[in-house]
């Protein structure tokens, strides 16, 4: 194993860190050493350069994930409970604009969802319900004039 685990300086004396090749995958959860992890998990990738960073409680993702390109940048930040997507998910574009924002709850895409421009002008206004298109989704061009309005109802264009 590349690194075991060990106890990160600066935090509580039961707060480990481990990497994502040293932990399996069992049913849902996540563990090391047969036992569910609870601790800091960092993937890298081939040239071992960090590609997410996430804590795990009982072999489940809860709080924040952030992931990162080749060059440390944030690509993207997410939130978990109990291993479900829950909380603002963003995706950034590569100078750290906003390029999607939107919101789970448990696990399910919900609420106004916004796409942007790699400018930062606004692409698109989508809601959700139920993971599942909702309500009126509006496209812009990057001028800021609407370039198409759909409607959804129960996950189907009306």
């Amino acid at each position: 194993m590349a690194v075991l685990i060990t106890l990160i300086s600066g935090c509580s004396s039961s707060e480990q860190i481990a990497l994502y090749d040293d932990l399996e995958q069992r049913g849902g959860a996540i563990y090391y050493q047969d036992a569910l992890y609870t601790g800091i998990v960092i993937h890298k990738d081939s040239q071992q350069r960090i590609k997410a960073k996430g804590y795990l409680r009982d072999g489940l993702l809860q709080g924040e994930v952030v992931s990162y390109d080749i060059y440390a940048r944030v690509t993207r930040t997410e939130h978990f409970k109990d291993g479900k997507p829950h909380g603002v998910l963003t995706q950034f574009y590569e100078d750290g604009t906003i390029e999607e924002q939107g919101q789970f709850e448990d696990g399910q895409a919900v609420g106004k969802w916004l796409l942007y421009y790699k400018s930062g002008a606004l692409a698109r206004e989508s809601f959700h319900k139920n993971d599942r298109p909702e309500g009126k989704w509006t496209y812009f061009n990057e001028d800021g004039t609407i370039k198409e309005i759909r409607t959804y109802k129960n996950g189907q264009q009306i």
